[in-house]
């Protein structure tokens, strides 16, 4: 997933196992999220409460997940950061 970092609108990345925050430029999250759903897949959208404001989505998949579920997933991801940059 960290591999992600710098993709298109991408900011930063945290997270461990199987749960990831993907920080993405301001007003950039739903353009993500739209080519994301386009691609079979829905993240959790967060937007931050401090200063600066960000914002991203959740990617949590389900501990019974295969390689190719997550293969999919971070390809799917992939693809919709492009798509939007």
């Amino acid at each position: 997933m960290t591999s992600l970092n710098g993709v298109g609108p991408v900011h930063d990345i945290r997270g461990r196992g199987f749960l990831y925050g993907v920080e993405v430029s301001p007003g950039q999250l739903w353009p993500v999220m739209k080519a994301a759903e386009e691609r079979g897949v829905f993240f959790y959208p967060f937007t931050g409460a401090g200063e600066p404001k960000s914002e991203g989505s959740v990617v949590a998949p389900p501990l019974t997940s295969m390689d190719e579920d997550i293969e999919f997933l971070a390809t799917a991801l992939s693809s919709a950061l492009e798509a939007v940059s």
